[in-house]
């Protein structure tokens, strides 16, 4: 295990998933690493990836977006509590 997200906002609010090293795929498809069935959350919505000692999360393209401490961001390295808003889930990140 390499960290794992607490869910603060949205219909999974309270709860908190485990993530591994290497890529981690979160969106509302069931087939995904961490599945956010939240408005505004497509299918394969963004990644984070760990190597290294490192963490970082990346856009996979979508509509929406995502936002890194309120900011909107492509890929960045992650940082232990950065938060993570993707549709009307907000995310906090806590890593090893």
């Amino acid at each position: 295990m390499a960290g794992w997200l607490a869910v603060f906002e949205g219909c999974l609010k309270g709860e908190a998933f485990s993530l591994y090293q290497g890529k981690n795929i979160l969106g509302s498809s069931p087939h995904c690493s961490l599945r956010i069935p939240e408005e505004g959350v497509e299918e394969e919505h963004l990644s984070i990836r760990f190597a290294e000692g490192k963490g970082f999360v990346t856009d996979l393209d979508s509509e929406t977006g995502i936002l890194l401490n309120g900011k909107r961001t492509y890929r960045n390295e992650l940082q232990d509590g950065d938060k993570i808003k993707v549709g009307k889930a907000l995310l906090r990140i806590k890593m090893l």
